[in-house]
């Protein structure tokens, strides 16, 4: 009898649960405080770990207050996914990151 636990992606009868297919498209979205630089600032955290040309898209909430950014990213890895949630939060004013 074993002991052994399966793979992360695995459930113990053997099938996978990792549903994500890389390289893929992957729409990132971060919003937070409106103030000068917030939206270049989250772009620069962006190219430094998925760089690419990317088109973003601009938001403002209804009274000003917030601002959002969504940014459709070519990924290639969950760690590279992953790496970006983490790195996106050391922007000021960052509220939600989706």
């Amino acid at each position: 009898m074993s002991t052994q636990s399966p793979p992360n992606d695995q459930t113990p009868s053997g099938e996978t649960t990792d549903v994500w297919q890389f390289p893929m498209d992957f729409p990132f979205k971060v919003m937070g405080l409106q103030r000068e630089g917030f939206i270049e600032e989250v772009l620069t955290v962006v190219q430094a770990h998925c760089p690419g040309d990317y088109s973003p898209r601009e938001t403002a909430s209804a009274k000003g207050n917030y601002t959002a950014v969504t940014v459709v990213l070519r990924i290639e890895s969950k760690l590279q996914i992953d790496t970006l949630y983490q790195a996106v939060w050391s922007v000021e004013g960052v509220k939600f990151v989706l």
